[in-house]
């Protein structure tokens, strides 16, 4: 009976303080009432920890050489092999001594700043070349991969073996990239043109100041194409695109600039067999071939159409590639 009650009140309460680190499901939080933002549920809660003794110290400890042995790792790996040390990297972005020597104002100050590129790429210098990251990294991967059918921060992983590039599956299923919100976004992360109708149309003008005529040609993202290779639930006969994309083609053609979008070709070539590459992101050769002819054919139809003698690659694929597996 009690517990009735307490699940009829659950959403109702105002939200009381937790007498534990972790409340139980029957206490009202800021999930059922936004009286406590996820801040201060977060702050009451860890103010209310207990810790037996000594497991605070042993805890810190186990931090602190975490976080002192991968450098000291990677310092004792570069100085065996002759390599540059870590720090050399970070030493890089600072600003030389003539560059100091010649401040002359606050300005002057504010640009000796390193840039957000400039720390970028000496964050993922860093990456790259950490020793720990290269033997652990695999290693890790590899049983997320063979044991727990999960990829990374990069690929999904389709059916039969496919990979899927995160980004370009994330374009199909996520928001409008015309949407308001969405423009608004980019402004701010990039600063650029944020509307891609309205870029397009400026470099249209700049090329056809100069006498080039130019030609649209969105490429579809590889799960658009190949989506039932990702999910069961996907019909092979439907292509997915983003939600903006058909106002995105038709503002394009209605400002006049043209467009040849090939995807509706390549679901008509579908049935003869996979377009794109399984552990990559790109276009299988004769995929290309194909896009390539209708595209000439439409621009030149007098085209004679001349392909070269075809030739075998073998390549792991970009995207396996972004899996680091052993």
């Amino acid at each position: 009976m009690a517990k009735r009650i307490i699940k009829a009140l659950v959403g109702r309460l105002k939200p009381w303080k937790p007498t534990r680190s972790l409340p139980s499901y029957s206490e009202p939080t800021a999930e059922t009432n936004r009286r406590l933002s996820r801040e201060e549920e977060a702050e009451l809660a860890l103010t209310r920890t207990v810790f037996t003794p000594g497991t605070a110290a042993v805890l810190t400890a186990i931090f602190l050489l975490t976080i002192t042995s991968v450098p000291l790792i990677q310092i004792a790996a570069s100085l065996r092999a002759g390599h540059r040390l870590p720090i050399t990297e970070i030493v890089r972005t600072l600003p030389s001594a003539s560059k100091i020597a010649a401040v002359r104002n606050v300005h002057a100050v504010w640009n000796l700043l390193p840039h957000a590129a400039e720390l970028k790429s000496a964050e993922k210098t860093l990456e790259n070349d950490s020793v720990v990251s290269q033997w652990l990294l695999p290693s890790v991967q590899s049983v997320l991969v063979g044991r727990l059918g999960a990829g990374n921060e990069q690929v999904y992983l389709g059916r039969d073996g496919w990979l899927f590039y995160r980004p370009d599956v994330d374009y199909v299923t996520g928001r409008g990239f015309l949407a308001p919100a969405q423009l608004r976004h980019r402004t701010h992360a990039a600063r650029i043109q944020p509307d891609p109708v309205r870029a397009i149309t400026e470099f249209r003008a700049q090329l056809a100041a100069r006498g080039i005529e130019l030609v649209v040609m969105p490429v579809p993202a590889k799960a658009s194409v190949e989506g039932e290779k990702l999910n069961a639930n996907a019909q092979p006969d439907a292509l997915l695109q983003n939600s903006s994309f058909e106002e995105f083609k038709n503002r394009l053609t209605s400002a006049g600039v043209r467009v040849f979008d090939p995807a509706p070709l390549l679901m008509k070539r579908k049935a003869d067999g996979p377009l794109y590459l399984m552990t990559d992101t790109h276009w299988r050769p004769e995929t290309m071939e194909f896009v390539a002819q209708e595209l000439a054919q439409t621009m030149m139809p007098s085209g004679d159409g001349k392909v070269p003698s075809p030739i075998r690659i073998t390549a792991a694929g970009d995207v396996a590639r972004m899996l680091k597996l052993p």
